[in-house]
């Protein structure tokens, strides 16, 4: 397994440890820490990356699924054609999916009970994936094209992102993560090691900050924060004040540093 992988599933199992004991403290105020809550917990950290408070980890776990199905056809010398036309045809059924949920009560249990639960890897991270190796495999291509051209197609994939409904902004965003990703090949060198860590820390530490304004402040739920931009803005600050005063000790210790540079 490649660096790449081993840094996907690392970082996701620091999330799991490090959220832990909040989300069993969680289970246990409400009275639903039991066998039946510690399986659906499992559930959902194996399958869906979707908890309560945590809805931005789902990404992480589609990636990491997605890189060992591409991972496999690789060793088994399969054309990554096919694979990225796979991808690209689930993510267009998984547009079309909710809309069909309201035709057919067949589909709507078999969304409720399935679609939930894989969706994250098979219509959404296994796409992102494979656009990722084919700009990998296509890259010196891609370093062809006019710099005016690759902007003006980042533009418009943010726009769309942005502007259209979410069952069919997914072309939108992966047109923008292409243009981005072609123009930053033009450069060389990597990220400045302060910027990963920080990064890094971001992403353990977020969703203690969301918990914090859900419980201390606003009473309310993730969705509200999410989408009243005087929390979302509280929230993000937290957060960065928060990573940079940890910044300093992930620099001298060892083992932070490690897990932040895997």
């Amino acid at each position: 397994m490649t660096k790449s992988a081993k840094t996907i599933f690392i970082m996701y199992g620091a999330w799991v440890l490090i959220y832990l004991p909040l989300n069993l403290a969680l289970a246990h105020a409400a009275g639903n820490l039991n066998a039946t809550f510690m399986l659906d917990y499992v559930r959902i950290l194996m399958f869906s990356g979707m908890w309560d408070g945590s809805p931005q980890l789902w990404y992480l776990l589609a990636l990491g699924y997605a890189y060992l199905v591409l991972y496999w056809c690789v060793r088994h010398r399969i054309a990554m054609l096919w694979p990225f036309c796979i991808a690209a045809a689930l993510t267009l059924i998984g547009n079309v999916l909710p809309s069909a949920v309201r035709q057919s009560a067949i589909i709507a249990t078999l969304y409720r009970w399935t679609f939930n639960d894989t969706r994250n890897v098979v219509f959404v991270g296994m796409f992102y994936v494979c656009c990722g190796a084919m700009i990998a495999i296509y890259k010196d291509r891609l370093a062809s094209i006019p710099t005016p051209a690759l902007w003006a197609a980042f533009c418009l994939g943010l726009l769309g992102s942005i502007t259209i409904n979410p069952s069919g902004m997914l072309p939108f965003s992966a047109l923008a993560i292409v243009s981005t990703v072609a123009l930053a090949i033009r450069r060389t060198g990597n990220a400045h090691p302060t910027l990963r860590t920080t990064g890094a820390i971001i992403y353990l530490i977020h969703c203690y900050a969301v918990r914090f304004f859900m419980f201390l402040i606003a009473r309310t739920d993730y969705v509200i924060i999410d989408r009243n931009i005087t929390c979302f803005i509280l929230v993000s600050l937290a957060t960065l004040i928060a990573a940079l005063a940890i910044l300093p000790l992930a620099r001298r210790n060892k083992t932070l540093t490690t897990l932040f540079h895997a």
